[in-house]
């Protein structure tokens, strides 16, 4: 059930909150936080003090704001997101529902953060990039304009992703790699059962697993790497090849 005008200014009289606001009887905000008009808020959210929410925004139930964040005009947060402190988020942008963004983080306007999606600290996601449901973005990584992120793929920390580019379902994009482009993965093989190989300023770089720190290996080192361990005929081997030959399709 929303709150009277009078409520809402009974209740939080250490908020500022404009006219036309609905906000649910159960829902926590702290002193300091700033309100515009024509946003929504459901039950059970809580937005920590410092919070500053622009006009026309809806909030569902459950969501946890902490302290300093901005969100700007026609924001829509879905139930059970959590977003830390001092993050930023532009206008129109869409998250959904179990989403979680780490501190300091910004979110472009027009990008979409699919379901349980969960964008780590200091990181950015630009313009109407769209971020598959359960993406894992490292922290203080970068993804660029209009770039696809798949659902389940993971993004290492300080990695950096052009725009425009698609990122694969499932990829595994290593720790610090710039300025991702073309990928593929392969599923099934081995014991980690993804493969995923990529052009980026280093070159082609596959990853399996936690290889060099989650970095990944250059095509040669990591056919050294994998010979250390299996058989010449073991399917790495075929997948390898498979991907050197993508590799000479794609450049």
């Amino acid at each position: 059930m929303y709150l009277s005008e009078n409520e809402i200014r009974d209740k939080y009289p250490d908020a500022s909150i404009g006219s036309g606001v609905y906000i649910e009887s159960s829902v926590y905000i702290e002193s300091g936080v700033v309100i515009e008009g024509g946003v929504y808020i459901e039950s059970g959210v809580v937005i920590e003090s410092g919070v500053y929410i622009e006009s026309s925004v809806y909030i569902e139930s459950r969501v946890y704001i902490e302290s300093g964040v901005v969100i700007e005009s026609g924001v829509y947060i879905e139930s059970g997101v959590v977003i830390e402190s001092g993050v930023v988020i532009e206008s129109g942008v869409v998250i959904g529902s179990g989403a979680s963004i780490g501190s300091g983080a910004s979110i472009g306007s027009s990008a979409v953060i699919g379901s349980s999606a969960s964008i780590g600290s200091d990181s950015q996601i630009a313009s109407i990039a769209s971020i598959g449901s359960g993406a894992s973005i490292g922290s203080s990584a970068v993804i660029g304009s209009i770039a696809v992120i798949g659902s389940s793929a993971v993004i290492g920390s300080s990695a950096v992703i052009g725009s425009s580019a698609v990122i694969e379902i499932k990829a595994r994009i290593g720790v610090g790699r710039k300025n991702i482009t073309k990928n593929i993965v392969i599923l099934g093989v081995g014991s980690n059962k993804n493969i995923t190989a990529f052009n980026c300023d280093d070159g082609l770089v596959v990853t399996i697993g936690c290889q060099n720190k989650y970095r990944g290996r250059g095509i040669d080192d990591m056919r050294i790497e994998v010979a250390k361990k299996y058989s010449s005929d073991h399917p790495y081997f075929a997948a390898l090849d498979f991907i050197e030959s993508w590799h000479k399709s794609t450049t």
